[in-house]
């Protein structure tokens, strides 16, 4: 992965993270809970070459997504868990897990 790359992942969790802090009435608990989020979703990626793996999913190419192997790292951190939809199954991570709460908790709370 390019450097470029990852500095541009710890950039936007930096913002979110002073953003939600600076904004919330439970500031440093949704902060910190963001933070973890955008950390874990990084930390999968960062280790799998810039993409995000999907554990036992189909994926399409040129998405930013490729399909775990063993070779995948941290794969408790992958897109690995999914809702029954529809016609439509949603595939997220822990990390998207976290950063949606903390979205949600800065919502109720303001």
């Amino acid at each position: 992965m390019h450097p470029l790359h990852i500095g541009r992942l710890v950039f936007v969790g930096l913002i979110m993270f002073v953003f939600l802090s600076a904004n919330s009435p439970l500031s440093h608990a949704v902060g910190w809970l963001l933070f973890a989020g955008v950390a874990c979703n990084s930390l999968a990626v960062i280790t799998n070459g810039g993409q995000m793996p999907v554990v036992g999913g189909t994926v399409k190419e040129d998405t930013g997504y490729v399909r775990a192997t063993s070779r995948t790292r941290l794969r408790f951190l992958c897109d690995r868990y999914r809702l029954r939809k529809r016609g439509w199954t949603p595939i997220f991570s822990v990390g998207d897990v976290l950063t949606v709460l903390a979205l949600v908790l800065n919502l109720i709370k303001s």
